[in-house]
């Protein structure tokens, strides 16, 4: 099998190596599985398992029959996740999405300027749903530490009384979400805000909740959390996904949290679904999707996180970080910063948003 069509860079190598022994040991417990199946319980991104799979069906590994993947062997195991939640804990069939599929549909379209990676509708109503159940909700002052997925929004609509603020450096989406604010009669107020300035004192130490999704590597994330704790009152709880199941695991973000002093109640394995965006699959990939009958849709998922909640409490502090402004970029965001062609969207499209943020020798200059 040649591991080099199936990656995009060579650091990649180890982890798709290993993903093959995954989707061996996975259809040999549990006999057949489609695709997304795989995605989202084997792990890897959307592209590369595909040309995984198609690579270990033309070495005759497994084989594809009637839209799923098999091994020879039939097995007698099943799963026993739950089948309302798929392990998930909540569930979304009691939420009216109709105001939220429209205000979701038209936000303002996702930039890797900005490492915005959207999550599906799902994940943004399981988000809201998981932190209700938590009596996380009920006269407490939340903040949403970036907010491309609309959690804000979600939130509000199933409750308007509840007090909601949105710190973002987006500033469609600090307007977008201000227009439907107002335009739904809801309790949002949303400030463009850049986590690399100094936090104001008017919320410094407001909030009771805050939510985050920053990019899953060391610098970037101790930065998003260094600004949460300085968001929470002296106790506080804190909401982040990180572990990609596109990515190799390791310690690093964990031991961050242990040396901030952040205390993990819950870790929810696959919570977060990051949505499949066609326009990234190549011209060879998308024969890949014709070939095995895959259709790429709203529901699709690229690649899964985990959902922690942690508390804040007295003895938790920030780490100090020096850095440049570079530093903090994620892989995908150097390479949108580098060439807007490599961004999720038009480059008609992308002209006025690189034109707002003033992209100039390859960084983003947002507060001059």
């Amino acid at each position: 099998m040649n591991i080099k069509k199936v990656i995009e860079n060579d650091f990649e190598e180890k982890l798709y190596i290993s993903k093959i022994d995954e989707v061996l040991n996975y259809l040999h417990t549990f006999s057949s599985a489609t695709f997304f199946e795989i995605v989202r319980r084997v792990g890897g991104s959307e592209r590369r398992m595909l040309r995984l799979l198609d690579e270990m069906v033309n070495d005759g590994a497994i084989y594809f029959k009637n839209n799923k993947f098999y091994l020879s062997t039939i097995s007698n195991y099943k799963s026993y996740l739950c089948p309302i939640c798929n392990g998930k804990r909540v569930y979304t069939n009691e939420y009216d999405v109709s105001q939220l599929e429209e205000v979701f549909n038209n936000k303002p379209v996702p930039t890797l300027l900005f490492d915005q990676r959207p999550v599906t509708l799902e994940t943004t109503i399981n988000r809201v749903l998981y932190m209700l159940s938590n009596n996380d909700v009920n006269n407490k002052n939340i903040v949403f530490l970036g907010d491309d997925d609309l959690t804000s929004l979600a939130l509000a609509f199933y409750d308007k009384s509840i007090s909601i603020t949105v710190l973002d450096v987006d500033k469609r989406l600090i307007e977008y979400i201000n227009k439907m604010s107002k335009k739904y009669e809801l309790n949002i107020e949303a400030y463009t805000f850049d986590v690399t300035d100094t936090l104001k004192d008017e919320f410094r130490g407001k909030f009771d909740v805050v939510m985050t999704d920053p990019t899953p590597e060391a610098l970037p994330f101790t930065i998003f959390m260094n600004t949460c704790i300085n968001l929470l009152k002296k106790e506080g709880i804190i909401y982040t996904s990180i572990y990609s199941s596109a990515m190799e695991k390791d310690i690093t973000l964990q031991r961050i949290i242990t040396d901030m002093n952040l205390y993990i109640t819950d870790i929810i394995p696959n919570f977060t679904e990051y949505q499949s965006l066609k326009g990234l699959f190549s011209k060879s990939d998308l024969e890949l999707l014709k070939k095995y009958n895959i259709t790429i849709n709203s529901k699709s998922i690229c690649f899964t996180e985990s959902l922690f909640r942690m508390i804040k409490s007295r003895d938790t502090h920030t780490i100090k970080v020096s850095y440049k402004l570079e530093d903090i970029y994620g892989k995908a965001q150097k390479r949108a910063i580098k060439d807007k062609k490599n961004d999720l969207v038009t480059s008609d499209y992308l002209t006025s948003v690189y034109d707002i943020y003033n992209i100039k020798d390859d960084k983003i200059r947002i507060s001059e």
